[in-house]
């Protein structure tokens, strides 16, 4: 990634830049024609919920059952019971999604989901690098398979200069 682009993303909220991994992957999901998948659906309103909530701190358990490399490996393994939010037939729907679709796509889903995690425990520092790393990884796959990279300006308007590198609580029509 040139270090134009890596220094506007370091001006984005950790909000807008998770707003920005989920646009990339909203887009991958379109070329994929997964999109209109019911828990896929769903895995992107729990995505876009995180840009709005209050309580961050509460979303790393969601996240986590929809990480591709744990989701694939506890339905392997009949570990049902490490699923807090998503039913046994949720889970395999997902498992199936997952184990069917092209590798780069749970790549995509994983490197999203770090940019929460990315700073959840962690003071955000001057530029919160837990959340740029990872940002910069989902913009890489983009262009890495020829997809086009949304319009960074929709996302710098959430600043990283608001609430403590957080940003503010925002609706998805913000990011549009």
């Amino acid at each position: 990634m040139n270090q134009a682009i890596e220094n506007r993303i370091k001006k984005i909220s950790i909000r807008g830049r998770m707003a920005l991994g989920i646009k990339c992957l909203e887009i991958k999901l379109e070329k994929d024609e997964l999109i209109n998948k019911i828990e896929i659906k769903k895995l992107l309103s729990e995505l876009w919920d995180f840009i709005g909530s209050k309580r961050l701190d509460l979303w790393e358990e969601k996240f986590l059952d929809y990480e591709p490399e744990s989701l694939i490996e506890d339905f392997e393994n009949e570990k049902f019971g490490d699923f807090k939010n998503l039913k046994k037939e949720e889970i395999k729907v997902l498992y199936e999604t997952y184990k069917k679709s092209k590798p780069d796509l749970a790549e995509l889903i994983s490197w999203v989901i770090e940019i929460v995690r990315g700073n959840l425990y962690g003071g955000t520092g001057e530029y919160s690098k837990w959340t740029l790393d990872p940002t910069i990884e989902v913009l890489k796959i983009m262009k890495n398979h020829s997809l086009k990279i949304p319009d960074l300006a929709k996302f710098e308007k959430s600043k990283y200069s608001e609430f403590h590198g957080w940003g503010l609580e925002r609706e998805k029509s913000f990011f549009e």
